[in-house]
């Protein structure tokens, strides 16, 4: 069963691994100056740093930061020298995230904004078992819910499981009919961050101490399952 890697960090703790993963290669620094936003910019740097970070780890062996590259078929990032790895990142607010793997893998991070319409957006984005799931939720739990809802399906939709992502049934639902959807998530440090992939596989999560990569202080490893199938 081939292992997954998840890796959550803060920005600033990425600079701790800089000096070891070196620069970015020619190509990934020529895209990244032409994102206009500092802090997206920003962002960009640091997911691409924790990608060589994360491939080292996976790999067993050091990964320079010149060897990640941005993928030239749909959205992620790849490696020069090891192309049956699949990359997937995200970036929001103050945290950056990296799945990566031999399979097609989505990850997806954002910060729970309790003030934002969630079942607006749940209406638009999500099945209808799943804003009725929201609908029966006290409002201090609602932006919890609905940012698992939204981070399984952008994840799925980055693993290329658009049945999971677009489909009108439930992502959760443990007897759902589609096919191929098994994830893994976790709230950390009030962000919730979503894996998916398409076959079930042992997930590793893992964050930054001084160190480097180190298991995150939760349960560090599970097995992705299928819909409804892995713990929250």
């Amino acid at each position: 069963m081939s292992r997954l890697l998840a890796v959550v960090a803060e920005l600033g703790a990425v600079a701790r691994l800089a000096a070891h993963i070196g620069p970015l290669s020619a190509r990934s620094e020529a895209r990244l100056a032409r994102i206009r936003a500092p802090r997206r910019r920003s962002q960009s740097v640091v997911v691409r740093q924790l990608a060589a970070a994360a491939a080292s780890r996976l790999l067993g062996r050091d990964v320079p930061g010149s060897d990640v590259e941005d993928a030239e078929h749909g959205a992620g990032l790849c490696l020069r020298d090891a192309p049956e790895l699949r990359i997937s990142i995200s970036h929001s607010g103050e945290r950056v995230a990296v799945a990566i793997g031999t399979r097609a893998i989505g990850i997806d991070v954002e910060r729970c904004d309790d003030s934002r319409d969630c079942l607006a957006l749940a209406r638009h984005a999500c099945s209808a078992a799943e804003v009725a799931w929201l609908e029966r939720t006290a409002p201090a739990e609602r932006a919890a819910r609905f940012y698992l809802l939204w981070t399984l399906r952008e994840a799925a939709f980055k693993a290329g499981l658009r049945a999971a992502a677009l489909g009108g049934e439930s992502c959760l639902d443990p007897d759902s009919a589609i096919a191929g959807f098994c994830w893994g998530s976790r709230e950390i440090d009030g962000y919730r961050v979503s894996v998916a992939t398409s076959e079930p596989a042992p997930l590793e999560w893992l964050g930054i101490d001084d160190a480097g990569l180190a298991p995150l202080a939760m349960p560090v490893r599970e097995t992705l399952g299928a819909a409804g199938g892995s713990g929250v």
